[in-house]
This record gives structure tokens, C-alpha cells and sequence, in this order.
């Protein structure tokens, strides 16, 4: 028999705790010390499968899973997703929290989608804890299905707001610098407010100036001529002392962030008197992709992989454009 833990008494029996890591020690001569994690979840998962034994119930709360899952899977994206990710998983947890992930059925799931008071938020939520529940069995957290399979978000009406010349510059005339620098630039380009706030002077090159879209990861090379052109060379003139290394900045020379955008254009939206469902700046991108009149160049504007992708969101924006009926009607001898 060997000898009685005398420390880490929450650890499962030949799981030792060494150098800020778990392993599993063998009972056999010699003894083997077989590397487990650092991380405690994982590390009991590993003595699990090497035991032939239950996961420890703690590890398979719902909470903890999330948790492990915050830390590792979140990180992984995007900044922007990670904020949202984290906000939906946060609402996750004050539902699902205490209960056993294996507990989590769809019935649940369905409960959760319906009485949510915020649908389209609901929906996003649904397809974190789907996200969440494929990565936990990955992980050997579950061997259950997902919850989330079969199981329908609420409907979602796609946002169809066009934004016509002078709502645009109803806006525009009451921004200030900065913001009417984004606005154009957002525009004439066609991208995403983060990869627009995140361009770099080296971005322009080669007569391009190169996206690298943090949403998809698509490359889209937008040829600097025309009015483009002319804001680019505005945008290299620094409104501050500072010059920053980012083409889109403030007064005081720093990088335009995202929440100071946000702030500007509400701010100017209010003065132009223009309510939050008319105009938001996202709608630059689907303005941009009906204004040039193309389906072509838009599905290259936008990076799109496939020109149906970018029909479909030109339609819902501006409606598709067609042709009337060329017919005549006759009757009786008369003709319209």
C-alpha cells in the first residue's frame, strides 16, 4: 500500500501534482510518471481514461467545462469574437451553470431558445453551446450528441437597410475628421468596420491596399486609384503631432478604436437626427456593394467565395434589380 497523501487531497488517487504540472503515477516497479496536464480539468480527464474510471464529477459540471473552454477555444479568435463569445457564454452559465453536461438535453435547449427574451441573441448563444459541446467531446468532456442538433433558432429577420446618397451625407456633414475618414474609407472599400480600423500605412503597396479580413481570413487587394486614392493620401497627413503606424486615428494623432467610432457616429447620427434602425456604419458594406453595380466587382469587393453569396446580400439590401413586363395586352382590338 503506499503511503497516505499528506497535501493536494482533492487530487484523485495517482495524480500528483510536480513543477506546476499533473501526472499520473504508475504503481508497478519502476515507477512511471506520466505527464498529464497543467490544467487541472484536463489533467483529470487524462487520469480518467488511464484509470478506466468515471470523470470526476466536478470536472464534468457544466461550469467547469465552460470555463476550461473560455480559456482555451475563446482565445483562439478574433478580438471582437472573443467579446462576444464571452458575453454569450456568461448568459450560458446563469442557465446551464450547475448542471452536469451530460445532463444537458435538447429539451433544454429548446426551453432556452424560446423563453430568452433577446431572440436573435438567443440564437447566437444556441450556436456557442453547440460550438462548446463539440469541442468538449473532442476533448473526452462528453461521449453525448450535442443538445443543440435539431433544434431551430428563432427567426431572424436579415437587416435590408439601404443607405441612399443623402441619408449618407445627412450623417457625414455632421461627423467630424476622424469619423468622416472612416466613413469614406469604409465605403470606397467595401470591408468590415474592425478591418477597416486596423489598417496599416504598410497595408498600401504594390497599388493595393491589402485586407486580410479577420472574420474569414480572405485576402482582398483594393486597388488605390480615383477617390480612394485621394483619402489615402489624406489619411498619411496625421491630424495630431503623433504619427501613428494605423492610417485611421484621432485628433491627437492615436488609433481610431473601435468604441471611439462608435461614440463618434452616434454622436452624429443624433445631430443629423437620424434614429439607430435608418443607419448603422455597418451598412457601409452593403451600400458599397449595390453602388458599383456589378455582382462581379462586388463579390471581389466584399470577398465573397461565390457570387450567390453576394447577390443574396445585394438583393436584401437595395432589392434586385429588374425588368418590367414587355408584353402587351390586347383585347377585342385594342392594345395597351
Amino acid at each position: 500500500m503506499g503511503r497516505r497523501r499528506t497535501n493536494n487531497l482533492n487530487l484523485p488517487p495517482r495524480m500528483h501534482l510536480k513543477g506546476g504540472a499533473y501526472y499520473y503515477v504508475t504503481t508497478g516497479k519502476p515507477r512511471r510518471w506520466i505527464f498529464l496536464s497543467k490544467d487541472l480539468g484536463e489533467a483529470k480527464l487524462e487520469w480518467a481514461k488511464l484509470e478506466q474510471a468515471p470523470v470526476p464529477g466536478e470536472v464534468g459540471v457544466f461550469k467547469a467545462v465552460a470555463e476550461h473552454f473560455r480559456q482555451d477555444y475563446i482565445p483562439k479568435r478574433a478580438a471582437k469574437t472573443q467579446a462576444e463569445y464571452d458575453r454569450a457564454l456568461d448568459r450560458l452559465l446563469e442557465v446551464f451553470g450547475d448542471m452536469a453536461l451530460d445532463a444537458i438535453l435538447p429539451t433544454h435547449v429548446q426551453t432556452y431558445v424560446e423563453r430568452r427574451s433577446a431572440k436573435v441573441a438567443a440564437n447566437r448563444e444556441k450556436a456557442l453551446l453547440s460550438a462548446l459541446w463539440n469541442w468538449a467531446r473532442a476533448k473526452g468532456y462528453t461521449s453525448q450528441p450535442n443538445p443543440c442538433a435539431g433544434i431551430k433558432g428563432n427567426p431572424e429577420a436579415g437587416r435590408g437597410a439601404y443607405i441612399d446618397d443623402a441619408l449618407f451625407m445627412r450623417v457625414y456633414l455632421c461627423a467630424d475628421e476622424p469619423l468622416r475618414r472612416a466613413m469614406l474609407l469604409a465605403y470606397y472599400t467595401g470591408q468590415r468596420v474592425n478591418d477597416v480600423l486596423r489598417l496599416r500605412r504598410d497595408a498600401v503597396r504594390d497599388g493595393c491596399l491589402w485586407f486580410k479580413q479577420a472574420k474569414t481570413g480572405v485576402i482582398v487587394r483594393v486597388r488605390v486609384i480615383g477617390r480612394l486614392a485621394a483619402l489615402i493620401r489624406a489619411l498619411k497627413r496625421p491630424l495630431g503631432k503623433v504619427s501613428s503606424i494605423y492610417l485611421l486615428t484621432d485628433e491627437e494623432g492615436r488609433a481610431l478604436s473601435y468604441h471611439a467610432l462608435r461614440y463618434r457616429f452616434d454622436k452624429a447620427r443624433e445631430l443629423a437626427g437620424v434614429r439607430g434602425a435608418e443607419f448603422q456604419f455597418r451598412d457601409l458594406r452593403g451600400k458599397a456593394a449595390t453602388d458599383v453595380d456589378d455582382i462581379k466587382h462586388a463579390q471581389s469587393l466584399l470577398g465573397h467565395s461565390s457570387s450567390t453569396m453576394t447577390e443574396h446580400y445585394v438583393k436584401l439590401k437595395a432589392g434586385e434589380k429588374t425588368a418590367p413586363v414587355a408584353r402587351r395586352i390586347r383585347s377585342h382590338g385594342e392594345e395597351l
